[in-house]
């Protein structure tokens, strides 16, 4: 309780003191459940912050934010670990999302956070983010999910959704990681990542992804290298596109078809000249755009009632 008080004074205040260069952690969330909050060691009140929320894997809990504690220090960001009932969460059963849910809305009470989060885990972490944002494509800015042992490629697994295609989403999986993460899973982590991505590709998603050829189940110097990408396009090229929706809209309500069509335009250039660059910075660039352009044109074809 003394360490509830201390986190809410930290936040409210938004001093330069020890309280909030410390690692703060909350035993229990409004549903009952453990979580830990590490706040940047100053924290600015005229401005928002992101929050970075780490998802532990099977067996684990929120301390660490699996492993991404330090990220306060490295990106001036609050970072989140969540603890979550170990069985089922991986597919947001036992009110898994919902009881994320609530938890950023209950930050947002004594932070002044951005309106959307960026989301990592490893494992059933991995499992748990890339369906979490599948179902909450508002809340999520990006998305990194390495060696998940299950994939959202339908049925009882879940299923992508069309919302969520200008989100940015990472996934990796080491090509010696041959091993099925349940008795019952119809494939393995390497081959169910492969047919994870091949749905992404088809449903025109921004992606981006990384199979390290001597790795097994490890989260690997790629697989880091691809989320901090992910996270740099999340907090900034997404935010710039988003901006891009905006500005076309604008053109819309002005009844200006042809200037909001003339942007998107220019948007098609500047993807078609990355050319065949297969680099994941490259893929993903390319991937995201063209998910963004996609997202344009369907508002300019759009009805006026509809926008």
């Amino acid at each position: 309780m003394i360490r509830f008080f201390r986190l809410v004074a930290c936040l409210l205040i938004f001093a330069d003191s020890a309280c909030a260069a410390e690692v703060v952690a909350v035993r229990k969330d409004s549903m009952g459940r453990d979580y830990w909050l590490y706040a940047p060691s100053k924290v600015v009140p005229t401005r928002d912050y992101w929050l970075v929320v780490g998802v532990h894997g099977y067996g684990g809990n929120g301390d660490g934010a699996a492993g991404l504690a330090s990220w306060t220090k490295q990106r001036d960001c609050f970072v989140l670990g969540p603890s979550f009932p170990n069985n089922g969460y991986q597919l947001l059963l036992q009110d898994a999302d919902t009881q994320l849910v609530k938890l950023i809305e209950d930050l947002r009470k004594t932070a002044h956070l951005k309106p959307r989060i960026f989301l990592f885990g490893f494992s059933g972490g991995a499992q748990f983010v890339h369906r979490f944002t599948q179902k909450y494509p508002t809340l999520v800015a990006g998305c990194a999910a390495h060696s998940a042992g299950t994939w959202a490629t339908g049925g009882q697994w879940g299923e992508l959704n069309p919302e969520a295609r200008t989100i940015p989403l990472v996934i990796s999986c080491g090509q010696r990681d041959t091993a099925k993460s349940i008795p019952d899973a119809p494939f393995t982590r390497i081959e169910w990542a492969h047919q994870f991505e091949s749905q992404l590709s088809a449903g025109g998603f921004a992606y981006a992804s990384v199979y390290p050829k001597d790795a097994g189940h490890a989260y690997t110097a790629e697989a880091i290298a691809l989320t901090d990408l992910c996270f740099k396009y999340a907090t900034g090229k997404a935010e710039t596109l988003s901006a891009q929706r905006t500005a076309v809209a604008a053109l819309l309500a002005k009844g200006d078809k042809v200037g909001a069509e003339a942007l998107v335009a220019r948007s098609k250039v500047r993807i078609a000249a990355l050319g065949p660059d297969v680099r994941p910075e490259a893929t993903l660039e390319m991937s995201l755009g063209a998910a963004h352009n996609a997202a344009l044109e369907a508002l300019i074809s759009a009805k006026p009632h509809q926008r």
